[in-house]
């Protein structure tokens, strides 16, 4: 009887034995799979040396275009109306810079605002413009291809040409 009981012991124990061993076998062919797959899907990138430039190098442009924004203003314009215009255009612009910079997606997708007019999105703002220490009143508008700036209850549309 001590035996048999004996005997069941070892037979459960050499079972249990290979059956742990069974796990860990097939749980290390996993962990081998899944470190396999990192150099398939994240390559390393070799560290970039510096490098140097001689005078004449540094000197040379790099080739990269800048872009010009010319305003396209109405003709017969006294150079008090250019320069109010001219300010209210480019705080309008600084203004609707840091709004859209407020959000998210816009900071993600900087081209984004350009296509604000299909949405039936229009920026409009109300500005005091100083020109030699006088502050001026001064509305602005964004529509289609330029601006609408309102000055001293004139109403003036200014283009934007992007050269």
């Amino acid at each position: 009887m001590i035996l048999n009981i004996l005997t069941e012991a070892l037979e459960g124990l050499k079972i249990t034995i290979i059956g742990v061993t069974v796990v860990f076998a097939i749980l290390s062919i996993l962990a081998a799979i899944m470190a396999g797959f990192k150099p398939l899907f994240y390559k390393r990138t070799k560290p970039v040396k510096p490098v140097t430039k001689t005078k004449e190098e540094a000197k040379k442009p790099l080739g990269i275009k800048t872009v010009k924004e010319k305003l396209i203003l109405p003709s017969g314009l006294s150079h008090e109306e250019i320069s109010v215009i001219t300010a209210a255009v480019l705080g309008f612009l600084e203004y609707k810079k840091k709004k859209l910079e407020k959000l998210e997606v816009f900071r993600e997708l900087p081209g984004l605002e350009n296509i604000l007019y299909v949405a039936g999105i229009a920026f409009k703002a109300r500005l005091r413009v100083s020109i030699g220490g006088i502050e001026k009143p001064v509305e602005v508008e964004e529509v289609p291809g330029g601006f609408i700036v309102r000055y001293r209850g004139k109403e003036y549309r200014v283009g934007l040409k992007i050269q």
